[in-house]
Parts: C-alpha cells; sequence; structure tokens
C-alpha cells in the first residue's frame, strides 16, 4: 500500500537510515495525496509500500519555488545513489496538483498527434537525407511525441514556452547534434493543435489554422470558403473540395506546391499546412504518400507533420494501423498507464541533469544508445547518448560550505563523513548464498 510521510531534510535522512519513526498516512491514488500533503516547508514523501523503507521514496513533492536547491541537496548528499532522478521523482507541488487533475487522454485528437510524431520523425529522415520509414525510437524522440504526452497530461499553451526551454536545454545538455528541423517551427504547429485539444474559454475566434484542424475534427474536410482564404483563390479551392480521382489529387497537391513557392515568408505556416493537407487528401487516413513532400520539406519542414494531423484526423484507425502499425507502438507510448505515484522510468529527469553539467564522466542508462531524459514530469525522451562535457568541477561544489578556518573545514568533513555513513547504511544489504 502507498504510504506518505511529511519530513524535513533530516528527518529524510533518518528514514533512509532506517531512523525514522515519522506515522505514515496510506494515500491511493495522486488525488488522495494532494489532500494529504503538508503545507508547510516539508517535504510529502512517497513510497509504493511500507516495505521499501530504508529507500529512496518514488516520488518527493517538494514546496513551490524550492525544487532546484533541493535537488542540489540531494545530489550531494545521496550521491550513492546515482542519478537521484532515475530512482525518485522530484516534483514541486503545484506541479503535482495540476497533474492530479489529468486523465491521461487526447480524446478524437489521438490520431492527429500519433501523425505529427510519425510526420516529425520523418522529416527529420527526409531532411538528412534518409529514404526510409521512421523508427519507432526515432517517433519517440521528437518534439511532437514529447508535446503530445504533455497534452495527454492536461498541460496546455500556457505551458509551451516553458516546455521550449526544457526541450532546448534537454538536447545541449546531452550534447545533441543539431537538428535539421529546430523545435521552434514544430512549436507554432502545436500551438495550433494545443489550442484545439485544450481551448482558451477566453477565445473568441480560432485562428486560421486553428479553425482549420477544428473543420477537420467535425466535418472530416474543409470547406471551399475557409480553402478559399487560406489560398486566397476562390477557384483552386472549388478544386480542392471537388472529388476525383487518386491521380487527380496528386495533381492539385502540385499546385498547391508551385502556389505556395510564390508566397512571402508571413503566409509559411500556411503554406506548410496547405501541402500536408493535400498530400493526406491523396489517400485519406494513410501515410503512404509522405513521399510528395520530398521536394518541398527544406522549404517547408513542418509540412510532413501537418500531414500526419490531417491525416490522423480524418482517419484515426487508418494511419494507427500503417506503416506495420507504427502508430499503435507510438499510441502506448503516449497514452501509457503509468501511475504519477510509480518510480520513474527514465535514465535522468532534467533538473538533476542541469546540476550535473560540466561534471564529466556518463549517466548510467538503460540501454548503450540512448539517454532517456524526462524533459518535464512525467514526459520521458529518448535522445542518442553522448559524453557530458567536463570542466574538471567536483561534484561537490554544487552545494559549497562557507569554511574559511581549518577547524571549520575539518567540521564540513566529520558532517559530510556522517552523512556518507548514513547513506550507505541505507542501502539495501545482499543476501549471501544461504539466504
Amino acid at each position: 500500500m502507498t504510504s506518505l510521510r511529511a519530513l524535513d531534510r533530516k528527518e529524510l535522512l533518518d528514514a533512509l537510515a532506517a531512523e525514522s519513526h515519522r506515522e505514515a498516512v496510506t494515500v491511493r491514488d495522486v488525488g488522495q495525496l494532494v489532500k494529504r500533503l503538508p503545507d508547510d516547508h516539508r517535504l510529502g514523501c512517497v513510497w509504493e509500500s511500507a516495505e521499501d523503507l530504508p529507500s529512496l521514496p518514488s516520488l518527493i513533492v517538494v514546496p513551490n519555488g524550492e525544487l532546484h536547491d533541493f535537488a542540489a541537496w540531494m545530489i550531494t548528499y545521496l550521491r550513492v545513489y546515482g542519478p537521484i532522478t532515475a530512482m525518485c521523482r522530484l516534483v514541486e507541488r503545484q506541479e503535482i496538483e495540476r497533474l492530479s487533475r489529468a486523465r491521461n487522454t487526447l480524446g478524437d485528437l489521438e490520431g492527429a498527434c500519433v501523425g505529427a510524431a510519425i510526420g516529425e520523425a520523418w522529416a527529420l529522415y527526409a531532411l538528412a537525407g534518409k529514404r526510409s520509414n521512421p523508427s519507432l525510437p526515432a517517433c519517440l524522440s521528437t518534439f511532437s511525441f514529447a508535446s503530445a504526452r504533455l497534452g495527454a497530461l492536461g498541460y496546455g499553451n500556457d505551458y509551451q514556452g516553458e516546455f521550449l526551454e526544457r526541450w532546448s536545454a534537454s538536447l545541449s545538455l546531452t550534447d545533441q547534434p543539431q537538428r535539421p528541423l529546430a523545435a521552434g517551427p514544430v512549436a507554432e504547429v502545436w500551438r495550433t493543435l494545443w489550442g484545439v485539444l485544450r481551448p482558451s474559454r477566453r477565445r473568441k475566434r480560432a485562428p486560421l489554422l486553428g479553425s482549420a484542424c477544428e473543420q477537420l475534427r467535425t466535418l472530416g474536410g474543409l470547406e471551399p470558403d475557409l480553402i478559399a482564404e487560406l489560398t486566397d483563390d476562390k477557384n483552386l479551392a472549388l478544386a480542392l473540395v471537388a472529388d476525383g480521382s487518386r491521380e487527380d489529387r496528386v495533381v492539385q497537391q502540385g499546385r498547391i506546391q508551385d502556389l505556395v513557392g510564390t508566397w512571402p515568408r508571413s503566409r509559411r505556416e500556411i503554406a506548410s499546412f496547405l501541402l500536408g493537407y493535400t498530400a493526406s487528401r491523396v489517400s485519406p487516413g494513410s501515410l503512404s504518400h509522405l513521399e510528395l513532400l520530398e521536394s518541398a520539406v527544406r522549404d517547408f519542414p513542418t509540412a510532413p507533420i501537418w500531414y500526419g494531423i490531417c491525416a490522423g484526423i480524418f482517419n484515426r484507425s487508418t494511419l494507427l494501423s500503417s506503416e506495420d502499425a507504427l502508430g499503435w507502438r507510438v499510441l502506448r507510448e503516449l497514452l501509457s498507464d503509468r501511475s504519477l505515484l510509480h518510480r520513474p522510468r527514465c535514465d535522468v529527469a532534467l533538473t538533476e541533469l542541469q546540476l550535473l553539467r560540466g561534471h564529466g564522466g556518463r549517466i548510467p542508462t538503460r540501454t548503450t544508445s540512448a539517454i532517456e531524459v524526462e524533459v518535464a514530469p512525467y514526459c520521458t525522451v529518448p535522445l542518442r547518448q553522448r559524453e557530458l562535457r567536463t570542466t574538471g568541477a567536483r561534484q561537490v561544489d554544487l552545494f559549497p560550505e562557507e569554511a574559511t578556518t581549518p577547524e571549520a573545514v575539518i567540521s564540513v568533513l566529520r558532517r559530510a563523513l556522517s552523512d556518507a555513513e548514513r547513506a550507505l547504511r541505507a542501502l539495501p544489504r545482499r543476501k549471501g548464498p544461504s539466504g
């Protein structure tokens, strides 16, 4: 049974040394956890089972504004556990309150979100000169996958600015090569899609592309008036809504490519949408005609993402089953039912990665090819494994002590030794052959 203890930092160390006698409260789910969290400076420490003591909690809820300071303290005094956030998730109270209201669903936009992730992975392949279908790991490492995961957790456009910073920091700290498709343009696509998924109550009228997504969602296609507004060409709008053969639709897609090629940069996102939309109409619900965008992807790199969104909105089941059921596997990861109270499944969280920057060495990972970073709470992305940069700094410098005399230095060393011995006693002891 999951248990909650309200502890300060000293009491947490005592608990890890099996010296704590603080009373535990049983919690069944994250909603009950939020109601029972301490309302003072103490930590909300969650263990999945009473038998887990003494070991790191699976979750520690930190008072608002204290996450980085507390993470630095844990890294310094509990470094024997390795990357702390691989074993214990650290979340501020305001975040756990937000997540407690999440339903882990994307509603009828599941297909659109999956299509966006596959479309972005295909664009990255095409821009890198690869002529093959994207793999599952490639889809899971996209900005679109992470955005969709956050959408399932209840986040909206109010979080996008912070998430874009977190994404950029994750790529930089893991020394990723520069991607041919930057996150900024992809974030603009998701600003539209999140606006449909989590519409603002204050919004009077959806932006033009938002209206297009909503028409696709409700009507399965675009009305002539909206296409005319997008293209500024009524004759072309009528041609695009007319039923025709697959060959006719390929021709129409070519006409759109010729048209948008003359547009100014200010209309680039509308151009990318139209390219993706017309390509998706060749075989509605399928991603089998992404190659139609191969000649346009360098000038309009988000067009494949819009293709995936349009295809997924039009026919969710067809898209999920295409490409050897790649869509179903992406959706499985998007909606994976990982309880908010369970241990993390990442190699390290961004908060800890930022504190470890410049300390050299490699972070232990589950696979040799990727490092799984929790970019935002409960949103983990696999990134290519690279050596962390080193500056020769020592980890103890993360939490400096003011020690200007020999006596003060000795005092600091004694406290550090005491902390190390306490942490060592908290480690699980291996049983011998006799049990």
